[in-house]
């Protein structure tokens, strides 16, 4: 009898550091899932288009280049949107085509397909990339003397911005012990994805027994400037939405959904109401953020007009 007893709390004993192991590889490979990064999508001119200087009744080419350095996948259902701006392309200015001699002016290329990076085990995949070429057929007016005009690539996404914070779960928030296993205020650790939007600042807050407050801040670190998504990056500037944010799989709300950045600043208190039956442990906060994101680039060549 004594030998059995000692068997099944040795297998008891095995099975609890088993289980304890397991939990802990897998908040680990939840918390360590993103690569991180403050970009999203990159965009600029390939080396030499245009030129640094043509003739004006010569074509040349306007090739952007696009790589995808965050952790958000474009789609066909959210597709990004690219411009060519910054010079005349009226009646009297470049005659500007796509790669399939469409005008620009008829309406902006698309592209509904860029991965993002990904990190699969210890292994990162890097983000894929895309070229879209133009052509300009020359300039359609007459020039009195050489021209300098300044040409601009601006691509329009949709991205988002998802963060995982280590936060405390108590059964009663309330009730301060001696020996905690964790703290219920304090700054958090975060784990955060790559994208242009960064979270950079997680507090936890007790607001009542079982109610979780979480005081977070946010920094556009990206070039760019964030708008609401479904906007196409017109209307208001400087403005994310929180798309959602949840303890331990309950749903939270936050004092406002719709972010206003002041010097790329932005800051908000989020509270979740949370009813444990555990005494104590560290819980996880998933925090996601959506935005459509507009950057540019842009590149100054020499127009040279031919005398006669």
């Amino acid at each position: 009898m004594a030998i059995k007893q000692k068997l099944t709390i040795a297998t008891l004993f095995v099975t609890i550091i088993l289980f304890s192991g397991c939990v802990s590889e897998t908040q680990d490979l939840e918390v360590g899932a993103f690569v991180g990064g403050s970009e999203g999508l990159s965009v600029y001119f390939k080396a030499g288009s245009p030129p640094n200087e043509i003739f004006e009744t010569a074509e040349f080419p306007i090739i952007l280049n696009i790589e995808n350095k965050g952790e958000t996948d474009i789609t066909q259902d959210k597709p990004a949107t690219i411009y060519i701006e910054g010079i005349d392309v009226s009646e009297t200015g470049f005659d500007i085509v796509d790669i399939n001699d469409a005008p620009i002016t008829d309406a902006p290329n698309k592209i509904y397909k860029l991965k993002g990076i990904e990190k699969i085990g210890n292994q990162i995949i890097p983000g894929e990339k895309t070229e879209l070429i133009f052509k300009s057929k020359g300039f359609k007016g007459s020039l009195s003397g050489d021209y300098k005009p300044t040409i601009i690539g601006r691509i329009c996404y949709p991205y988002e911005t998802k963060a995982i914070t280590r936060a405390c779960v108590k059964q009663n928030l309330l009730n301060q012990g001696f020996k905690n296993k964790c703290e219920v205020t304090g700054v958090k650790e975060t784990y955060v994805s790559g994208a242009p939007i960064q979270i950079t600042h997680v507090e936890q807050i007790p607001l009542s027994k079982t109610k979780y407050g979480f005081f977070i801040q946010l920094e556009n670190q990206g070039s760019g400037t964030p708008y609401l998504p479904g906007t196409d990056c017109s209307g208001d500037n400087n403005i994310i939405k929180i798309k959602d944010i949840e303890l331990e799989g309950k749903k939270g709300s936050c004092t406002i959904d719709e972010l206003y950045f002041e010097d790329n600043k932005a800051k908000v208190l989020c509270e979740v109401d949370l009813t444990q039956e555990v005494t104590e442990y560290k819980g996880f906060l998933k925090i996601n953020l959506e935005y459509e994101y507009s950057q540019s680039t842009s590149r100054e060549f020499t127009v040279l007009s031919i005398p006669g």
